[in-house]
C-alpha cells in the first residue's frame, strides 16, 4: 500500500501535477493536511475519481486516523538518508512538506527521513515525482 501525504499545499499546479504522478505510479490513496488548493486543469486523468483523497484538518486528527500499517517515509534536507540509498517499504505513506515551510517536528519524529541531493529545495510535486520513480525503479529489480 503506497500513500502520498501532502502538508499545507497551497499551489494548485502542484496538486495537479502530484495527482498526475499518483495515477501514473499507482499510488493507493492520497492525504492532505491544511489544504489549500482547488482541483486543476493540470489534474487531467481526473486523478481523484480513481483514488481516494483523504482531508484532515491538522496533524491531530490525521495522527488519530492514518493507516498505521504504513512506515512514514519524509522528505527533509536535514538530519535524512539519502534516497539513492534508501530500500523503500512495501507499505509507505510519504511525505511532503509545504514550500514555505517544512514539516512539522511531529510527523518527522515519526518517520523515516530521506533528502534528495540537490544545490537548491525542490517543489513538493517534483519531489513525489522524484520519489515515486525511485520506488518503482527499485521495485522492478
Amino acid at each position: 500500500m503506497v500513500g502520498i501525504l501532502l502538508y499545507s499545499p497551497k499551489n494548485d499546479i502542484n496538486w495537479g501535477s502530484i495527482v498526475r504522478i499518483a495515477h501514473n505510479f499507482n499510488v493507493d490513496f492520497l492525504i492532505t493536511i491544511n489544504q489549500r488548493y482547488k482541483r486543476t486543469s493540470a489534474d487531467t486523468p481526473n486523478t481523484t475519481k480513481h483514488i481516494p483523497v483523504f482531508h484532515y484538518k491538522n496533524l491531530n486528527d490525521f495522527f488519530e486516523s492514518y493507516p498505521k500499517e504504513c512506515q512514514l517515509v519524509s522528505l527533509e534536507m536535514k538530519n535524512s538518508r539519502p534516497l539513492e540509498s534508501f530500500s523503500h517499504p512495501i507499505n509507505a505513506l510519504y511525505c511532503f512538506g509545504p514550500e514555505s515551510g517544512n514539516l512539522p517536528e511531529d510527523l518527522l519524529n515519526k518517520s523515516i527521513k530521506l533528502k534528495i541531493e540537490t544545490n537548491h529545495c525542490l517543489n513538493q510535486a517534483v519531489c513525489a515525482g522524484i520519489t515515486l520513480y525511485d520506488r518503482h525503479l527499485k521495485f522492478l529489480k
